[in-house]
């Protein structure tokens, strides 16, 4: 009897619950903005007592004139009166009059499923709800052009980890953007400098959504491969100051940097082969030859120890002299020929073009640093070089 009479009373008191009524209101902290600036939109939904049984789904959320995002929702009870509670962080994307019409559908369980809820029926598997479609308050604001894409309060920083930088090597550059406002907006950073290449990463954003917009950092990555001196040039941006009501320039400073030239073949030897002298080559030369005829000679017509000894001295001679001897030209062009075949990429072929001979490939190498010659066609042309160097 208890037992029945327990089901009996719960039952009346969510039934009594699905009758509370609720009212909506819809505010904002400003009336009046620019385009991308941020706006505060509160939804609220209060109960005349307590909401149970209520599930709230919001509806007409999203629209081309602005973005939306949701800061955060919560749910509380004031004077015995529960509430829910939407906070959206709003962007408009044109000027004009906006209005909100926001819509909600109100679902509210019914009367014959919290029964079977509280009996304990074994069939019941999900609560039944009746839906209510209801039409938001509108909510009407001025939106004003803005001179900027950005707006908000934001500094522009740089970092760069050396002034001077090999030929070829990379240097490493870093653009930082901070503040708060769109920053969800802010398009990538272009860098271009002539006589170099520049490769560039995608921004990275490090944001937290606020009241006032999307506050934190925006960092964008570089790095410059060039085989001479260039200049990193100013990189600017402009945004719509909230707290001066004007346009604010921002920009970095320039910086030349300075490339230290690639290695030559005269850098890269520790003696260069004309420091022999040519006389000095002809002597040995001759030497040799005459050694050779000599030994030949007592070799064959002379059989005494002392001429073996000279012979023995003559081969030791001859093989320290043929040590010394460069290699062969034609096997210098074998060898350079397939490092030209070997070249994956013009880089590649332009480093061993000026490594090797930067005179006798000059053109070449001329031509691979603009541009102007393919991979292919620069092989081509310097194989054939090479029969003649």
């Amino acid at each position: 009897m208890n037992r029945l009479l327990g089901s009996v009373m719960a039952t009346w008191i969510l039934t009594a619950v699905l009758h509370a009524g609720y009212s909506w209101s819809v505010t904002a902290n400003k009336q009046t903005l620019r385009v991308h600036e941020a706006v505060e939109v509160v939804l609220r939904c209060r109960f005349s007592d307590a909401a149970y049984g209520y599930f709230i789904e919001l509806q007409n959320m999203k629209h081309p004139d602005y973005e939306l995002h949701l800061l955060f929702e919560t749910e509380g009870a004031h004077k015995g009166r529960e509430y829910y509670e939407y906070r959206y962080v709003l962007f408009p994307n044109k000027a004009g009059e906006l209005v909100l019409n926001f819509r909600a559908l109100m679902k509210q369980t019914t009367k014959a499923s919290i029964e079977n809820s509280v009996i304990g029926r074994d069939n019941v598997e999900d609560l039944a709800y009746d839906t209510t479609p209801v039409k938001l308050p509108p909510l009407h604001l001025h939106v004003k052009a803005a001179p900027t894409p950005l707006v908000g309060e934001m500094t522009l920083s740089f970092h760069k980890d050396v002034n001077t930088v090999s030929a070829y090597k990379p240097l490493h550059f870093s653009v930082i953007l901070e503040g708060v406002g769109n920053l969800q907006q802010v398009p990538p950073f272009e860098l271009n400098i002539s006589h170099a290449t520049v490769f560039s990463q995608k921004p990275e954003y490090a944001l937290e959504l606020t009241a006032a917009g999307y506050r934190g950092t925006l960092t964008q990555r570089f790095a410059i491969v060039a085989h001479e001196d260039y200049v990193i040039p100013s990189l600017k941006q402009e945004y719509w100051s909230l707290s001066h009501q004007q346009v604010e320039p921002l920009k970095t400073a320039s910086f030349n940097i300075d490339v230290i030239p690639a290695y030559t073949t005269d850098e890269l030897l520790d003696e260069k082969p004309e420091m022999v002298g040519k006389k000095e080559y002809s002597g040995l030369l001759f030497g040799a030859v005459a050694m050779f005829l000599l030994g030949f000679v007592l070799g064959r017509y002379v059989r005494h120890p002392i001429v073996e000894t000279l012979w023995l001295w003559w081969h030791r001679l001859d093989a320290a002299l043929w040590q010394q001897h460069p290699e062969k030209a034609s096997q210098k062009r074998h060898d350079l020929r397939s490092e030209i075949r070997r070249c994956r990429s013009s880089k590649a072929l332009l480093m061993l073009l000026i490594v090797t001979n930067s005179t006798a490939y000059h053109d070449i190498i001329v031509a691979l640093e603009s541009q102007r010659l393919s991979l292919a066609q620069a092989k081509k042309a310097a194989l054939k070089r090479t029969n003649t160097v």
